[in-house]
């Protein structure tokens, strides 16, 4: 299995270090800021990426989303159209309006 790492702050670095205990699929990491993925731990991740549309290429089968909430619901709906199951950190945005967007493609994709 192919876990995509949607940025790696705290949060993100916490999640792939304790998919790399449990031996949790292969994994790979997107973050805008390179510095954030310099010191990615030995071994917990295979590829890091630093665009997100490119990262989505390598067909991961589930995104773990750690983004900024503005961007959660552009991310899991880009995500979602590429088959891609998502986990998301709360809350999952500010406002509702793209929830009808990400309803509509998920449903599309179950």
């Amino acid at each position: 299995m192919l876990i995509l790492m949607i940025t790696y702050g705290s949060i993100g670095r916490r999640r792939i270090h304790n998919l790399k205990a449990i031996k949790a699929g292969s994994r790979i990491a997107c973050d805008v800021d390179s510095d954030k993925l310099s010191d990615v731990g030995q071994g917990c991740i295979i590829k890091i990426y630093d665009n997100f549309e490119k990262t989505l290429t390598r067909h991961p089968e589930v995104a773990l989303i750690s983004t900024s909430i503005n961007m959660h619901i552009t991310s899991v709906v880009s995500a979602a159209r590429q088959g891609c199951r998502s986990s998301i950190e709360k809350p999952l945005s500010y406002s509702l309006d793209s929830i009808n967007e990400l309803i509509d493609v998920t449903n599309k994709k179950q």
